[in-house]
């Protein structure tokens, strides 16, 4: 489980709720949980960082593990 779905869950959230907080889709987040996107906007993890009312920094770091990690499998 990806650092950013164990957030998600720890929270409470489920993915409509986080797309809905966040104004990204279901799929999206389904996708970036699932280390499955690669290139990240900084407007987009500013999205994440308002959805999960989180420091933008533990965020952007949740991320790069999720997402830049998962490229050295």
């Amino acid at each position: 489980m990806t650092k950013l779905k164990q957030l998600r869950l720890d929270k409470g959230y489920t993915l409509k709720t986080l797309a809905h907080k966040s104004n990204l889709s279901i799929s999206y987040l389904n996708n970036l949980e699932n280390g499955k996107l690669r290139n990240i906007t900084l407007e987009t993890i500013e999205k994440i960082t308002i959805g999960f009312d989180e420091d933008f920094i533990k965020i952007y770091y949740i991320l790069k593990e999720t997402v830049i990690d998962e490229e050295k499998d």
